[in-house]
């Protein structure tokens, strides 16, 4: 992940960090997201969680005998 250092006067211009913020060029163009490192965490932990029960699921979708209909 790349890392950026923002000047005081940029961050005096953000709300309060503690979620989410669109960064935006002065067009208007969307050109990232900023996430808190709460909810940061909260995503990742819900997307790990989401890969491991899908991994789950696709296994034992193999593993179980299909049953003719």
């Amino acid at each position: 992940m790349t890392k950026a250092i923002l000047p005081d006067a940029i961050l005096a211009q953000l709300p309060e960090l503690n979620g989410q913020v669109e960064l935006c060029n002065k067009d208007g163009q969307t050109l990232g997201f900023f996430l808190s490192p709460d909810i940061h965490r909260e995503y990742l932990y819900a997307w790990r969680r989401h890969r491991t029960l899908m991994m789950r699921f696709k296994k034992h979708t193999r593993s179980s005998p299909q049953v003719a209909g």
